[in-house]
């Protein structure tokens, strides 16, 4: 907090200005910054889900176990087009199946991949924003 007080005596400052920590260390504004928006509680994060009015997101917390079940599913679904083809048609169709299945469950996985990439990117957009807006409203105390 006491970063954020020196930083409300500047008139311009840069990130790549120094300033003095409490501890007597020198570190940059950019980096106090940086500091200061990913100083997040889990707490906070996982108490998202009970949250009605959508204030907390709970996105951040459970995008990885998505991505797990995605990736499982992507690997599964080769085996499951190569059943249901060989329980169908029979002879060959399901090799053949099988072999197509496998490069389009990749090119799918990586556009799976980015989509959650960029939904994370989306709520990290916000969440840095609010922490900023946050900041903001302590430095007008």
């Amino acid at each position: 907090m006491e970063q954020i007080k020196q930083l409300a005596r500047y008139k311009h400052i840069s990130p790549t200005t120094p300033l003095e920590t409490d501890d007597g260390d020198k570190m940059l504004v950019g980096d106090i910054i940086s500091d200061l928006v990913n100083s997040q509680s889990t707490a906070t994060q996982t108490s998202g889900f009970f949250d009605i009015r959508f204030t907390r997101f709970i996105t951040n917390t459970w995008i990885s176990i998505i991505w797990v079940i995605v990736i499982i599913a992507h690997f599964i679904a080769p085996f499951v087009v190569c059943a249901v083809m060989a329980n169908t048609v029979g002879g060959g169709a399901p090799i053949v199946a099988f072999v197509l299945s496998v490069p389009l469950a990749l090119l799918s996985l990586l556009f799976s991949r980015m989509s959650l990439e960029l939904t994370i990117v989306l709520f990290r957009i916000e969440s840095n924003t609010r922490a900023t807006k946050e900041r903001l409203e302590e430095l007008k105390v």
